[in-house]
């Protein structure tokens, strides 16, 4: 798996070469097999932005390319991946949310509604396949079906909160984590999508507020694991375990039971107390969004 993944990526970055070279506004190739993976890397030629879809197949090979317009570089990238959904592919290309083919790349919609850039943690798509972003420097909240429609859109929460860092959806409960606040504390702003009644409070609990001094239990972390991997991926993984702890620090193992191998979701290595470590890819782990 691991040697496909960097053949994968060799193959990628190839691509990417040639299509820097040639500058055209999109390529498209195909290798006859099916789209297993679609990727989207953000490129910078002097002061313009542009990015490179590659689809590839099981085999890392290149099923089909795009190349985007270019736009003025700005603060904010223009682009972010979404994510595949059934027989589509999403991506928002300056403020546009866009819907490809899966395995031609052909443009099925876009809708302009969204108007934002959002950040790493703030673009999940459900299970019935509805889009929901934050965008850095606004819309706080934004959602669109897979259809093109725009279900709901606020620009501002609330005034005194800003920089969107985390988005969550469990049902029709909407959790955004606040990095901007009066007091400089990260806060976590929830509110219903039927009646978008809102209510704030502070993003992380006091360490070992629920477990006392010895901070929390084996069977609370991995509760909060399979929630926060939930909150962030909008999936829930099928197994969670505790797999070593050394001290305060706890191995949180991710997973599921295939035929013949363990897929791994993700490794959490948080701290029991704080409640805040980080996964596999070392980005920022905090439990604590769903104690």
């Amino acid at each position: 798996m691991i040697k496909k993944r960097i053949v994968r990526k060799v193959l990628v970055f190839a691509v990417l070469a040639v299509l820097a070279a040639c500058g055209g506004v999109s390529v498209s190739a195909s290798s006859g097999g099916q789209v297993a993976d679609i990727s989207l890397v953000s490129k910078y030629d002097g002061s313009e932005e542009y990015a490179v879809i590659i689809a590839t197949d099981d085999d890392g090979q290149p099923v089909w390319t795009l190349k985007t317009e270019e736009y003025p570089a700005a603060q904010s990238s223009a682009f972010a991946d979404i994510g595949i959904f059934e027989d589509q592919y999403f991506y928002v290309e300056r403020g546009k949310v866009i819907s490809l083919d899966r395995e031609s790349g052909r443009k099925n919609w876009e809708n302009s509604d969204f108007g934002g850039a959002p950040t790493q943690y703030c673009r999940i798509i459900s299970d019935n396949g509805t889009i929901y972003l934050s965008g850095y420097l606004g819309p706080d909240f934004y959602a669109v079906d897979k259809y093109g429609n725009t279900l709901g859109r606020i620009s501002r929460i609330n005034p005194d909160y800003y920089w969107p860092v985390a988005l969550g959806v469990r049902g029709d409960e909407v959790t955004i984590r606040m990095e901007g606040s009066p007091d400089w504390q990260e806060t976590e702003i929830r509110f219903n999508m039927r009646d978008y009644q809102i209510s704030d409070k502070p993003s992380s609990p006091q360490p070992g507020s629920s477990s006392g001094d010895s901070g929390y239990s084996n069977e609370d972390l991995v509760r909060m694991a399979a929630d926060y991997y939930e909150f962030i991926n909008g999936q829930r993984p099928p197994i969670v375990e505790v797999d070593s702890e050394n001290g305060d620090e706890v191995t949180i193992h991710l997973y599921e039971m295939m035929s013949d191998h363990t897929a791994t979701w993700d490794w959490y290595y948080v701290n029991r107390r704080t409640l805040k470590g980080s996964n596999l890819l070392g980005n920022e782990v905090d439990l604590g969004i769903v104690a």
